[in-house]
This record gives structure tokens, C-alpha cells and sequence, in this order.
């Protein structure tokens, strides 16, 4: 397994879309337990939102404003 950054996780899901919680554990080969916990500190930090019902994630319109800003800036 795998060790993934909050950063690996963002850019990975910085499209905006949902992204279900099985692909990302396929994509970055992580156990599932590891990625929600970084999930959740992402979350805490309102940079993703976690629809934990559809056991899909994204990321959040403030991330993503602030992620345009610091590109176009």
C-alpha cells in the first residue's frame, strides 16, 4: 500500500465532479481506512465535501475558488 497526500487527493478530484471512494483507493493503491482519514481531515478543513450516503467525495466550490485564485494571481 501506498502513502497519499491531501494534495495528491485534491488533484485528483480538482475537476470538481464526484469521485467515488473505491476508485480513489484503486487509483492511489491505499487502504481504505487510510484514505478516509485523510478524507476527513480534508473535510475538516471544508477543501472536500464527502457524501459519506454515496460513498463519494469532491471537492469543495471554496477549494476550488481558492485554487483559481492562486492560478490566475
Amino acid at each position: 500500500m501506498n502513502h497519499v497526500m491531501p494534495d495528491d487527493i485534491l488533484n485528483a478530484i480538482c475537476d470538481g465532479r464526484w469521485h467515488s471512494i473505491d476508485s480513489l483507493v484503486r487509483r492511489f493503491n491505499i487502504d481504505v481506512g487510510k484514505l478516509k482519514e485523510a478524507l476527513d481531515s480534508l473535510a475538516e478543513a471544508n477543501f472536500v465535501e464527502w457524501d459519506v450516503k454515496r460513498n463519494k467525495v469532491k471537492a469543495s466550490e471554496s477549494y476550488l475558488s481558492l485554487l483559481w485564485d492562486l492560478r490566475s494571481g
